[in-house]
């Protein structure tokens, strides 16, 4: 029963608020892994930021004229 003792009253607790958060389906968290491995063995090739927004701007600049 609830507040049996502080243990179990936190265990209550931790169970019955796990479902109020957003959680993400195993399959989406296993792929985001395959990527950081994908990208710490250098088979995915990653591109700086400031670089895409370099690009974008070239790109909008040449829009405008």
């Amino acid at each position: 029963p609830w507040g049996e003792s502080p243990e179990r009253e936190c265990y209550e607790w931790f169970w019955a608020s796990i479902n109020t958060n957003d959680t993400y389906p195993k399959e989406f968290l296993e792929g985001l892994y395959q990527m950081i491995d994908k990208t710490d063995t250098r088979i995915l090739k990653t591109v700086p930021a400031k670089d895409v927004f370099n690009r974008l701007n070239e790109l909008l600049s040449d829009m405008q004229n």
